[in-house]
């Protein structure tokens, strides 16, 4: 038994959900169904049942989650104690996406020792969400910043902003002649994604596939990529258009490499950042997440 599966069933009881539960610890369904069933067989009793279509919690499962409630969450505050307040090599671990490494934490990096309760910092760059997860829960990083699209809420989850996403080409591309265009005039020209999460191909763009999908829509996708310098740089050859983050084309739109375009869509093209840490008493970690969201950019993708 380890506390992966515990806070699994803690979560599961909690939202009454394997899809939940998986989103929430990104994790995948086949592993919360896994972990469940390994603690039942290690404790020799049921704890999940379905009656009338509905998660419930056998007597024993009852049990469990009431003593194991405050089980978790003293084991949770021994750790940040020990991680944040009794380590005489005391310093800060936080993991972030490439995207927030390169848009948002040079803004803020310059300043943020200066703080009062500043330790020193190691910033661990990961391509993927369920990569910082899991550096979170294996103890490696003591908070991070994440991109995630539908994400449950939580107060664990602090939402910094939302990213808008914009459809971009190379100068002079027809599409750019048009106003409001739609995913009838998209769907016919070599288009690249950008994704970082394994589990979700989409990631960036998931509304808009889902929709895509859906209605047997068929665009012409000829790259799925997780860097978003090399999706511009073929955006630049005058072969392909990609939906971005505003804030990693803002300095191109600017200055004429890449050009938006306008469009007519009935989903939303954005994701949501958030900050992530149960470090709750840790004045800097506090302290960041103001920062983080002060740092907010100034965001005009029309």
């Amino acid at each position: 038994m380890d506390i992966s599966q515990i806070k699994t069933f803690l979560n599961l009881v909690e939202l009454k959900s394997y899809s939940k539960t998986a989103m929430k610890m990104y994790i995948t369904q086949p592993a919360v169904s896994l972990r469940i069933k390994s603690l039942e067989e290690e404790l020799g009793q049921k704890l999940i049942i379905y009656k009338d279509k509905k998660i419930q919690t056998t007597y024993a499962g009852q049990y469990f989650y009431k003593n194991m409630l405050d089980t978790v969450s003293n084991i949770d505050d021994t750790i940040n104690t020990i991680q944040q307040e009794l380590s005489i090599d005391s310093e800060y671990t936080i993991g972030v996406t490439p995207f927030c490494a390169k848009y948002i934490l040079p803004t803020i990096l310059s300043e943020l020792y200066k703080h009062p309760h500043y330790k020193l910092m190691n910033i661990r760059t990961v391509p993927q969400s369920l990569q910082l997860i899991d550096l979170y829960t294996k103890g490696v990083v003591d908070a991070f910043i994440l991109s995630a699209n539908n994400l449950p809420q939580g107060s664990e989850y602090k939402l910094l902003w939302e990213e808008p996403i914009v459809l971009v080409c190379p100068p002079n591309h027809p599409l750019s002649q048009y106003n409001n265009v739609n995913i009838d005039n998209i769907k016919i020209w070599p288009l690249i994604l950008l994704s970082t999460d394994r589990d979700n191909k989409y990631f960036y763009n998931y509304d808009l596939m889902k929709m895509c999908e859906d209605q047997n829509i068929k665009l012409d996708i000829k790259y799925i990529m997780d860097n978003v310098d090399l999706v511009k740089e073929l955006i630049k050859t005058d072969q392909f258009i990609s939906f971005l983050p505003y804030e990693s084309v803002k300095a191109e739109l600017e200055n004429g490499d890449l050009q938006k375009i306008s469009t007519q869509l009935p989903v939303k093209l954005s994701f949501e950042l958030y900050f992530y840490s149960q470090n709750r008493n840790d004045m800097f970690l506090h302290d960041l997440y103001g920062i983080l969201k002060k740092a907010k950019f100034k965001k005009d993708p029309s």
